[in-house]
């Protein structure tokens, strides 16, 4: 009786969890989100300019892309740019279009990380569910970076291998390979996770069928990557790690690390999870489970790898996943539900602290478009439109004329340092991030969100607000 009232307990607080997850996301799409990103049209002007003209380059960025030698997608894997280009073709170039391709990523990747929390590492439902919504707010800060539909497809890939299959085996790697090819970070999830699965959940007889199924998938993502370049693989890794090399990237990892630490004072809201999560992997690595031992191994050295491949995105994006994750694998450690219930507001209040600025500019925001056609008029007569990733959706709706440029990528050193440097033949349109960057005498500093009498001056109040700079110093804030 006691455990049919207990399950009946679980359950209605499972349902619930789930209806206040659904209203989360209900409320972020219809507030935009993902809301424009300043990395978006370096990933996503190719398959936008394909579409709209047959050729696989990037000219919205070419400020920025000829000191690499070609505006082709040869910067970064090419994974997203054939899945998007593949799904404009279909729906069309939109705004609606390529934020409903973004909520696909998202959503593959929040209901495969709950399935392997839950069938793997045997989550309690309702703690895979809480998870699930940490991922998602973590991945929709990031505008329309291609982590989402990488992180979600090796996360769905490691859902499919876990059977001992051959074709399974096969398949999942294969669309774990192909998250690869859309991001390269989530390569700190799949290579790890996949050693992990091999050791602990294989028996030795099958090792050589997973090792088979292991090289015929790699084999295959290495013709589609082939495929997509064109079978240039010296041009491309040249290319790849050229870019990779450039000033912003070319520190040792753990020296850029500790870089990032003191330049952006937003990290010091994330250092906690990172130090919590490490004692509580060390804490699970003196578990009597050798299930929770393995678990929070591969998840601190998947952190590692991560770190060693790419330490912002790290801190940003999947090392807070992985931290989180191995703060969950704990929950079932402590012996009473008292315990368990702190230890879940603990890591409810981390989450909370390291999203803060989020959380902030969703409460606070108000963000209203400016008059699309009054801006358009501005336009006129100008060779060159430089425009932001905000000026992109909101005023072009990404169908971006062949006059258009990035303004994120204006520059050898991405966008410009100085609105003096605004030539005569084109106008730059940007919005409040750039007030700050872009400074002149006379400029109209938007207001900034206010909250219990506390201005946070870098989270301006309305996000979509647009300024209008010429040649002749002419600024103007659109009414």
């Amino acid at each position: 009786m006691t455990t049919n009232f207990t399950t009946r307990k679980a359950n209605k607080a499972f349902l619930l969890s789930l209806l206040l997850l659904l209203v989360y996301i209900i409320i972020l799409i219809f507030l935009g989100h993902p809301l424009p990103h300043r990395d978006d049209l370096i990933f996503i002007g190719t398959p936008i300019h394909a579409v709209q003209n047959g050729e696989f380059i990037n000219p919205y960025c070419e400020g920025f892309l000829k000191q690499l030698g070609t505006i082709e997608h040869l910067y970064y894997m090419p994974g997203q740019v054939y899945l998007l280009f593949a799904w404009l073709k279909i729906t069309g170039v939109s705004s609606f279009s390529i934020l409903t391709f973004q909520w696909i990523g998202i959503v593959i990747g929040m209901y495969s990380l709950y399935a392997v929390c839950v069938k793997k590492l045997y989550f309690k439902p309702i703690v895979a569910i809480w998870l699930s919504g940490i991922y998602l707010t973590i991945l929709i800060s990031w505008g329309l970076r291609p982590d989402a539909w990488g992180i979600g497809l090796v996360f769905a890939g490691l859902l499919v291998v876990q059977k001992l299959n051959f074709k399974r085996q096969f398949t999942g790697i294969v669309i774990g390979g192909f998250g690869v090819l859309c991001a390269p970070l989530a390569l700190g999830i799949l290579v790890p996770l996949s050693i992990y699965f091999c050791l602990t959940k294989i028996k030795l007889n099958n090792y050589g069928s997973f090792l088979a199924a292991g090289i015929l998938a790699c084999g295959i993502i290495i013709g589609l990557l082939g495929l997509m370049i064109g079978f240039r693989y010296a041009i491309f890794f040249d290319t790849l790690i050229y870019h990779s090399s450039l000033p912003k990237n070319n520190l040792n990892p753990f020296v850029q690390f500790f870089s990032i630490i003191t330049d952006k004072y937003y990290i010091w809201l994330r250092l906690p999870i990172f130090a919590i999560g490490i004692l509580i992997g060390v804490y699970c690595l003196l578990n009597k489970s050798s299930r929770i031992r393995w678990s929070a191994i591969c998840l601190l050295v998947c952190t590692l790898f991560s770190i060693a491949l790419y330490p912002e995105k790290t801190i940003n994006v999947i090392g807070q996943i992985l931290m989180f994750i191995l703060l969950c694998l704990a929950v079932e450690t402590f012996k009473t539900k008292n315990i368990k219930r702190i230890y879940l507001i603990v890591i409810g209040l981390l989450f909370f602290i390291a999203q803060l600025p989020f959380f902030i500019a969703l409460v606070g925001q108000r963000n209203e478009q400016e008059n699309r056609e009054v801006i358009l008029k501005e336009t006129k007569d100008f060779k060159l439109v430089v425009g932001d990733a905000v000026v992109a959706r909101t005023i072009y709706d990404y169908r971006l004329p062949d006059n258009f440029r990035s303004l994120e990528f204006h520059a050898k050193d991405y966008y410009p340092k100085s609105i003096k440097d605004c030539p005569p033949d084109e106008i730059w349109i940007f919005s409040p991030g750039y007030t700050i960057i872009l400074p002149q005498n006379g400029m109209t500093f938007p207001p900034k969100v206010t909250m219990m009498g506390k201005e946070f001056g870098s989270i301006p109040k309305n996000g979509l607000m647009l300024q209008v700079v010429k040649h002749s110093g002419y600024i103007k804030t659109n009414p």
